[in-house]
């Protein structure tokens, strides 16, 4: 018994990508495609945004002097131990 060998169809660099109407048809054109010459040929660099950003020394310190002055509200609330402390990143 012999088995079919798919071939992926080469994808021509330049040419526009269809629109798909279900994603059954897309997923089904992705896998019976070969783009390596389209990517080789001037494929766009994926750059992605850091995942978190620091934040600058004026707006931690003014978060850190927030969270101080909060604090014996905090305490204070009723029902509120209190041993409960709030510290801010960076406070040591």
């Amino acid at each position: 018994m012999k088995r079919k060998v798919k071939t992926r169809t080469r994808w021509p660099p330049g040419k526009p990508l269809p629109k798909f109407a279900t994603a059954t048809g897309e997923e089904r054109f992705w896998l019976s495609h070969d783009f390596d010459d389209a990517m080789d040929a001037g494929g766009e660099e994926a750059v992605s945004a850091p995942l978190h950003v620091r934040p600058s020394p004026e707006i931690a310190a003014e978060a850190a002097e927030a969270a101080r002055s909060l604090a014996p509200l905090l305490r204070k609330r009723k029902g509120a131990p209190q041993h409960v402390t709030v510290v801010a990143k960076g406070d040591s």
